[in-house]
C-alpha cells in the first residue's frame, strides 16, 4: 500500500483525516466496503478506515485513514462489525479486549473511536467475532472489569443487511404499523430488537 502525505477535509462533518495510503484489491466478493467502514487484513491483522473507494466489490482501491499495522500482499480483507457505546466508566476498555453485555452481546475489539461526535464518553468499537448487543445494556470486559460502558444500540454485523420486500396484502390498509425484528434461537426463544414506526398513506392517485 503506497504511503500518502495528504489530508482529507470533510467540510460538512468538520473532520480532517490523514490519508495513510491507498490499498488496491482484487478477487473480491460480497459487498464493497463503504466509506466510514473499517477493514481488517485476515493475515496481518492490520486495520484501516475507508475514506474513499474506486471500482466495485470485485476489484478497486480503498483510500484509508487510521491505519494500524501493515497489510500484506494477497491477504483477505474483511469488514469489522461495530457497536456504539456511551457512559464510559471504570477505566473503559481497550483494543484487544473482548467486551460483552448482560445478555449475549460480544465483540473482540480491534479499533475504537472515542468522542467522535464531540460528546465525552461516546464512541464506537469495531471488531470481529460479533454477536448483537442489547440496547442500554451494561458492557463488561470478558473476564475483567465490569461496567466499562453502556451499549448504544444493538450494533452492526460486518457487511450484512436485513431487507424485507412487501407483497400483497402486506400493509394494504392505511394506518400506523409498529414493526419489530427479532432473532430466534430454536422454537421458543426470541430476542427482540427495537420497535420502529411505519406510517402507510393512501397512494397519491387516490388523493387527487
Amino acid at each position: 500500500m503506497p504511503i500518502s502525505d495528504c489530508w482529507d477535509f470533510n467540510y460538512s462533518a468538520k473532520v480532517i483525516s490523514h490519508i495513510d495510503g491507498i490499498l488496491s484489491y482484487d478477487a473480491g466478493s460480497g459487498t464493497q466496503p463503504a466509506v466510514g467502514e473499517y477493514v481488517i487484513g485476515a493475515t496481518s491483522g492490520a486495520v484501516g478506515k475507508v475514506l474513499a473507494r474506486t471500482g466495485d466489490e470485485v476489484a478497486g482501491t480503498l483510500t484509508l485513514t487510521n491505519v494500524v499495522g501493515l497489510f500484506v500482499d494477497g491477504e483477505t480483507l474483511d469488514l469489522l462489525s461495530e457497536i456504539d457505546f456511551d457512559g464510559v466508566g471504570s477505566g473503559g476498555f481497550k483494543v484487544g479486549d473482548t467486551i460483552v453485555d448482560q445478555v449475549t452481546g460480544s465483540v473482540d475489539v480491534k479499533f475504537i473511536e472515542y468522542n467522535i461526535d464531540g460528546i465525552a464518553g461516546h464512541g464506537t468499537a469495531y471488531g470481529t467475532n460479533f454477536t448483537a448487543f442489547t440496547n442500554e445494556s451494561q458492557i463488561d470486559i470478558s473476564g475483567g472489569q465490569t461496567a466499562v460502558a453502556v451499549a448504544d444500540g444493538t450494533g452492526t454485523v460486518s457487511g450484512t443487511e436485513l431487507r424485507y420486500t412487501t407483497t400483497s396484502p402486506d400493509f394494504n390498509i392505511v394506518g400506523v404499523y409498529l414493526i419489530c425484528a427479532y432473532v430466534e434461537f430454536g422454537a421458543t426463544s426470541k430476542h427482540a430488537g427495537e420497535t420502529a414506526k411505519l406510517t402507510v398513506h393512501e397512494p397519491l392517485a387516490a388523493r387527487s
